[in-house]
């Protein structure tokens, strides 16, 4: 004997289907969203041991961040390029998985020197800039102190800061224009946003961002909706007032 379905049965049906569908739907983003920070948490720990392996081979300096310095090596410019280039880093860690979109035109991966030129600038973890920035005041004060030509001149000895717990060392990170979220940036100057090259914390994952800190921890944000991350005291330094620490002042 046959079964047929009257119009009304089949309707039934489909509104079930739908609505087991809308009440799975969210759970399977939810889990998609979170293995996506479970990875990004991932690659910030390895750049937590890069940095720690940099200051176990450089007489216990913190690798520098020294954009517009007068240093002629311009690797030194980007610790990404360094980590990929001289540690020899699978560029894969320099992105994150929660970024939703990239710009084709800006970060490409299918020529050496295109993950290269994607490393340098557009790696989607900033460094806080405030940390290991060199001044030009202070270049320019004691010109005779500081030699261009080596990278040490402008990194902290590790441990110099206070509270490293509470330190952004890397923090996920947009491009400085709030209209462009297909690129990420390699530094994050929270007390200059207005520099065209700098970057923004990035909310990537559940409107949080994930953040490694001083100490090698990871962990995530508040959400940073305004001009204001200067006042949040993961960006505020404390030195140890020894002559040393005291001349590692940033440029703002």
């Amino acid at each position: 004997m046959k079964t047929k379905f009257t119009l009304i049965e089949l309707l039934i049906v489909i509104a079930i289907l739908a609505i087991l569908a809308g009440l799975l739907l969210p759970a399977l983003n939810s889990a998609r969203e979170k293995g996506r920070s479970i990875a990004c948490v991932n690659n910030m720990k390895q750049l937590g041991l890069l940095c720690q392996q940099y200051s176990l081979e450089n007489e216990e300096m913190e690798i520098p961040q020294i954009l517009g310095s007068s240093s002629s090596d311009v690797i030194w410019n980007y610790p990404g390029g360094y980590f990929h280039q001289t540690m020899k880093t699978d560029y894969r860690v320099f992105f994150c998985p929660g970024m939703s979109a990239r710009d084709a035109s800006r970060v490409k991966f299918d020529t050496e020197s295109r993950i290269r030129s994607s490393v340098q600038w557009y790696m989607e973890y900033g460094m806080n800039y405030r940390m290991n920035s060199l001044s030009k005041e202070a270049i320019q004060a004691n010109p005779s102190n500081y030699d261009p030509r080596s990278p040490l001149i402008s990194s902290r000895k590790a441990g110099s800061v206070k509270n490293p717990s509470i330190r952004v060392r890397y923090i996920d990170a947009w491009s400085n224009d709030p209209f462009d979220r297909k690129a990420g940036c390699y530094y994050v100057n929270c007390y200059n946003y207005g520099a065209a090259s700098s970057g923004r914390p990035a909310n990537r994952h559940a409107a949080k961002a994930n953040v490694l800190f001083l100490d090698g921890h990871v962990g995530v944000s508040p959400t940073f909706d305004s001009e204001f991350v200067a006042d949040h005291p993961w960006f505020k330094l404390s030195w140890s007032g020894s002559p040393t620490d005291r001349r590692w002042i940033s440029y703002y």
